[in-house]
């Protein structure tokens, strides 16, 4: 590997987990108050299992998004769809954590979440019709966000009436 690549291959995934990261800094005190609080389902992880598994998944879409720009070693305008998809989904990712633990908007979090469901599926298409591997990579992520969406849907289900009240605070503003 000669040390531009060994430099994109280190950048991509280090790029995703900072970023995607930054938004739990500012909303991580909530786990500990707000989140504590909620009724939750009965399949809902322990708390710890999150960070190493966010960490784990953050740097496999590094590495996807490494393998599909490897192809060429640049970002070329024939690929501008895979790029937007798999932008787009990271974007919903990165905002998902400030709706949810922020401000506390669990249906609109759901909303989010399921986006990132559809982007993120088309992303693993698109991905692996020019890089099975970047597809591939992408495949446990999905599996992830899959059940996280059952979990947003479950946390708003059974809290609806707290997020009613959010709506309505939220609308009166």
């Amino acid at each position: 590997m000669e040390i531009k690549n060994l430099t994109s291959f280190i950048s991509f995934p280090s790029l995703v987990l900072v970023i995607c990261c930054l938004p739990s800094i500012f909303t991580a005190k909530k786990i500990k108050t707000w989140y504590k609080d909620l009724k939750k389902p009965k399949l809902n992880p322990p708390n710890w299992i999150f960070g190493p598994v966010w960490t784990t998944l953050y740097i496999m879409i590094g590495l996807s998004g490494y393998f599909f720009w490897e192809r060429k070693q640049q970002f070329s305008g024939e690929d501008n769809i895979e790029w937007f998809f798999y932008f787009a989904q990271l974007l919903l990712n990165f905002i998902w954590t400030p709706i949810f633990f922020g401000i506390n908007y669990l249906l609109l979090a759901l909303f989010n979440i399921v986006f990132m469901d559809i982007f993120t599926i088309i992303n693993i298409i698109l991905f692996a019709q020019k890089s099975n591997l970047a597809g591939i990579l992408l495949i446990p992520y999905f599996l992830w966000i899959s059940f996280a969406t059952y979990l947003n849907f479950s946390i708003w289900y059974l809290n609806r009436d707290k997020d009613e009240v959010k709506n309505k605070e939220i609308k009166e503003e």
